[in-house]
């Protein structure tokens, strides 16, 4: 779950009456970044999972980088 998306939805249905209503008053989102690699292999993982790239490029990766991006 991406939380600022899910923040933004919940004020959508917030500003047009969806119940039940929730008493939300913001997000906070820190860096969560604790490992360069484990973290920065997740990005090409996390653009395909988003559909930022196509199935075919994300395979392309894999075999081209064997999980290390």
């Amino acid at each position: 779950v991406y939380v600022p998306t899910l923040s933004h939805e919940v004020v959508k249905g917030l500003h047009d009456g969806v119940k039940p209503t929730i008493n939300f008053k913001g997000y906070m989102v820190g860096n969560g970044v604790c490992d360069t690699v484990f973290d920065g292999n997740a990005l090409v993982p996390f653009a395909h999972g988003m559909a930022l790239i196509s199935d075919d490029v994300y395979q392309e990766a894999q075999t081209a980088c064997h999980g290390n991006y």
